[in-house]
């Protein structure tokens, strides 16, 4: 079988499979936001900061609330990345991990580019 296999899905599969992965994608950088918080504490931590029933509304993490993480980027960066090599492989130019590796040189590159600060003061 060729790198230029038909598809193994019709376009209902195509659909609902794309549908289940940005809803994943979606859940990953909610869960993200509203945990960022919390990040690496201990539920004695989280009680002590936020009273016996721990977190229960947004909180500030980072310098606001609902921030965007690290974590959340580099989820949309490897997706980024797989996409690039699905597209290469149609080429015949099929390499994931250097496309992978770029991707994560380019949100490396986003990281020191600073914006202005949008925090309400």
């Amino acid at each position: 079988m060729g790198a230029t296999a038909g598809a193994v899905w019709g376009r209902a599969e195509q659909q609902d499979f794309r549908s289940r992965v940005r809803g994943t994608l979606l859940g990953a950088a909610v869960g993200d936001a509203l945990g960022a918080p919390v990040d690496g504490f201990t539920l004695e931590r989280i009680r002590e900061a936020h009273g016996a029933e721990g977190l229960v509304d947004l909180a500030f993490g980072h310098g606001r609330r609902g921030s965007v993480t690290h974590l959340t980027q580099l989820t949309l960066f490897s997706l980024d990345g797989l996409i690039r090599a699905q597209v290469r492989r149609d080429t015949g130019a099929w390499h994931p991990p250097t496309d992978l590796h770029r991707a994560y040189r380019r949100w490396a590159a986003t990281q020191s580019d600073w914006g202005p600060d949008e925090r309400r003061k």
